[in-house]
């Protein structure tokens, strides 16, 4: 199974589209929780990746975009384009 690119996803904040940026290290600390970069995972420069399919293999990292403050939950969702016929959405709010 291959997991998205980074590229493939963005954040759409009241119809205005934000795309992923990366930071120049692999390793991040947002609020505290220090995790790596989700496209240092999986192949740098946002190539997608292959994991094998099962209950323990999985790929999870921070996904970073640049956005302006303030930013209303209900109007905010992050949008993941995984092949051409499905699209993952999620609202925050």
């Amino acid at each position: 199974m291959y997991a998205p690119s980074p590229h493939q996803c963005m954040v759409i904040i009241d119809g205005q589209t934000y795309a992923y940026q990366t930071v120049p290290g692999a390793d991040v600390s947002i609020s505290g929780v220090f995790r790596n970069q989700y496209d240092f995972l999986i192949g740098k420069g946002g190539s997608g990746g292959y994991i094998q399919p099962g209950v323990s293999n999985t790929v999870d990292g921070y996904l970073i975009y640049e956005v302006p403050t303030p930013v209303v939950n209900e109007k905010t969702y992050v949008v993941c384009n995984l092949d051409q016929k499905t699209q993952a959405v999620w609202r925050l709010g």
